[in-house]
């Protein structure tokens, strides 16, 4: 297969596949993201914003930012970041006209600079106006358009026993799966990825083989069909009997899919967070990521989706940050760190730099920075990636009645846990990792594997 416009020389090999997008026949490796095939033939426009109609471009190519929902195969609202690509799959972007590359209805964006008075709109004293812009509103309401495919029968939902549920398949949902095995427990390990090891997976960690060792050893040691995988845990209540129940939608995309009824004597919550953006002007255009989906990208994929990079960090103590910059350095790429406090000196760290501004029309091609003298710099990069904490993803365990309290330092709300057991407000549901706070891998092992033993002990 010849080399993608945006391909490393060392990218991995895959099976030659051909995907229709919008017309035009590109050339993919079958099981790779639709994200990274289009990032790899230089597509960054994923989709337009709702209301005002600006470029999207995927951000955390972990299907949670909801920036690259794109129709495929004639289903909208699917996440092209986590979809694989197949022969023959047809993908187009949705919520622009007449394309996504050159919406009309950019024109949202200058005409209401000062935002839109939603108490206002359409209270003209012209009727005739006031009908179009109603008509208007509607139209734009909402995001892609229901599939013309005919809806099937859904299967009948099973409702199954079990001891222990963890939920997150990272570091520290596999040691906790693992330690409730090890104690004889029936375990069932659910993620929404395709496969295990969560930011494990992003190739930032490749050089620390007991962290690639977990993942090998979670996949080698726990049953295949106690590992469900694809699967979201889409809702959390207790019965009339007290027993907690958890709703999934498993094996998205695969012919088995379908949801099913959970209980579990005890749960496990390691649902990990979610990359943010930094606050500065433009950060929405194409061109920013997240560090764990850039490392993905580049790492995992090899597509490189711009010639320069800035890796912004806040020198909060977490690794991220350093870790991808060396990485990209290593392979030669041009890089840049630009760190909010004070730094340890290396080619291409600049300490005491926050981001002001990004500059481009249809995607980043430069930044604005500054430093404790106010005096701002423009860098000319056309990539940038945020090595932030992530924002914990709490809101399943709030949902089942746990305790969360805001901690800005650690990326928004967490879940209150007990030290030394990992447990919640709930006897018998647990949390460990991300979403208790920003961890190092480590320590997200460390938290799982008491999550694990403690659960084993309830159920």
């Amino acid at each position: 297969m010849e080399r993608r416009p945006r391909e490393l020389p060392d990218a991995p090999e895959g099976e030659p596949i051909l995907i229709d997008f919008e017309g035009r026949s590109l050339s993919a490796k079958a099981g790779e993201p639709v994200a990274v095939t289009l990032l790899a033939h230089g597509v960054d426009i994923a989709s337009r914003s709702i209301k005002y109609h600006r470029p999207r471009g995927a951000f955390c190519l972990a299907g949670t930012c909801g920036q690259c929902w794109m129709r495929l195969s004639d289903v909208q609202n699917r996440p092209a970041c986590t979809t694989p690509a197949v022969d023959g799959l047809t993908v187009q972007r949705q919520n622009a006209f007449p394309t996504a590359d050159n919406d009309v209805l950019r024109a949202a964006d200058y005409v209401f600079q000062e935002g839109i008075d939603h108490n206002r709109l359409g209270t003209t004293h012209v009727s005739a106006m006031n009908v179009l812009i109603g008509s208007t509103a509607r139209q734009l309401a909402g995001l892609g358009v229901l599939t013309e495919k005919p809806a099937s029968r859904a299967p009948p939902i099973p409702a199954l026993s079990l001891d222990v549920l963890v939920i997150g398949g990272g570091p520290a949902g596999i040691e906790a799966a693992l330690a409730s095995q090890a104690r004889g427990r029936s375990t069932l390990l659910v993620d929404a990825r395709p496969a295990l090891g969560g930011h494990l997976s992003t190739g930032l960690f490749d050089d620390e083989p007991e962290l690639v060792g977990l993942v090998d050893r979670g996949s080698r040691e726990l049953p295949e069909a106690n590992i469900w995988l694809r699967s979201v845990a889409a809702a959390v209540y207790r019965d009339g009997d007290g027993t907690p129940t958890v709703l999934i939608d498993r094996h998205r995309g695969t012919p088995s899919e379908g949801l099913a009824l959970l209980r579990p004597k005890a749960i496990v919550i390691a649902t990990g967070g979610y990359e943010v953006t930094p606050l500065f002007a433009n950060d929405d255009l194409p061109g920013h990521y997240g560090a764990r989906a850039l490392a993905k990208l580049v790492l995992k994929h090899g597509v490189l989706p711009g010639k320069r990079v800035a890796v912004l960090d806040p020198g909060t103590g977490r690794r991220a940050g350093a870790w991808l910059h060396r990485r990209l350095r290593a392979l030669g790429i041009d890089t840049i760190r630009l760190v909010e406090v004070d730094a340890i000196e290396e080619p291409g760290v600049r300490a005491f730099r926050r981001v002001i501004e990004a500059k481009g029309r249809d995607r980043i091609k430069s930044i604005v920075h500054a430093g404790p003298n106010a005096k701002r710099e423009t860098e000319k990069v056309d990539v940038v990636a945020s090595a932030y904490p992530v924002s914990p993803a709490y809101e399943l365990a709030v949902q089942a009645g746990c305790s969360v309290v805001h901690r800005a330092g650690l990326g928004g709300f967490v879940v209150v846990v007990e030290q030394g057991t990992q447990r919640t407000k709930m006897a018998d549901i647990f949390a460990a990792g991300d979403v208790t706070g920003g961890l190092t891998p480590e320590e997200a092992r460390r938290q799982g594997a008491i999550a694990g033993a403690a659960a084993a002990e309830v159920a």
